[in-house]
């Protein structure tokens, strides 16, 4: 997953008055606390020498600007880069990180298949401080959707050579907008081993949708985080009839 699916959605269209506008997609908490090659770090942006202002004073305008920073606390992962880029155009972007010596920043960043970070900043990647404790909090003690599942434990749905269903009746929760219970789906074959998934199910309608999904590498909601997908926070609801294995669901929670 590349760093534009996970914190920067750049959409910038040009204006009669030549400015520019830039919009970005919300920051998901589970996706930085979970997928592995995401950084969360607290930095210093420093001072330039005597030198390097000297130096500023020659080179030619660009589109860019560069800041030699400290990292002050990793919530996630590990900074590696000793220094960050920010996006200036014409110095009049709404991309563009207006930074100042000194000042403190929280910003989230891919590492790349040398497990090296992007120096990359803008206003997309940069984060607050109360969501970078946030991060670091569901990181260090990891919510029950994101815990291995003993299938022993849980009703089995449905089951072919290399796919199997199983749904944890023992937990269904209800609110004014219907029932919602976890499924596990184990797939051999698939790109995910097994996804965990939280269905919410309108009894009266007989209608189901997915309010979260995650996709792990190994069998049984375990090894690596590959994907997760809170649709109750991002407004991406889809209501579908039940299908054959959703539909044995109404016993439990209807």
């Amino acid at each position: 997953m590349s760093l534009h699916r996970l914190s920067i959605f750049l959409s910038i269209s040009l204006f009669a008055n030549s400015a520019w506008a830039c919009s970005c997609k919300q920051n998901n908490i589970d996706e930085v606390a979970y997928l592995k090659d995401i950084v969360l770090t607290k930095l210093k942006v420093n001072s330039p020498s005597f030198i390097e202002r000297m130096r500023s004073y020659f080179e030619k305008p660009t589109y860019s600007k560069t800041y030699k920073v400290t990292v002050l606390e990793n919530y996630k992962g590990t900074f590696t880069a000793s220094d960050i880029t920010t996006l200036i155009i014409g110095g009049e972007a709404d991309c563009s990180s207006r930074l100042t010596y000194g000042e403190i920043i929280y910003i989230i960043v891919q590492k790349n298949n040398e497990g090296s970070t992007s120096n990359e900043v803008n206003i997309c990647n940069m984060t607050s401080e109360k969501f970078a404790k946030a991060v670091k909090k569901e990181h260090t003690n990891p919510s029950d959707a994101y815990k291995s599942v003993d299938i022993s434990e849980w009703i089995q749905l449905n089951k072919t050579t290399t796919r199997s269903i199983y749904a944890d009746t023992k937990n269904v929760t209800k609110d004014a907008f219907g029932s919602y219970i976890w499924t596990l789906i184990n797939d051999s074959s698939a790109k995910y081993k097994s996804q965990k998934i939280k269905v919410q199910i309108s009894c009266n309608e007989k209608m189901f949708s997915i309010s979260h999904e995650i996709g792990f590498s190994d069998l049984n909601a375990s090894g690596d985080v590959l994907m997760t997908t809170v649709h109750a926070k991002m407004n991406t609801y889809r209501w579908l009839p039940l299908n054959e294995s959703y539909s044995k669901l109404l016993k439990y929670t209807c």
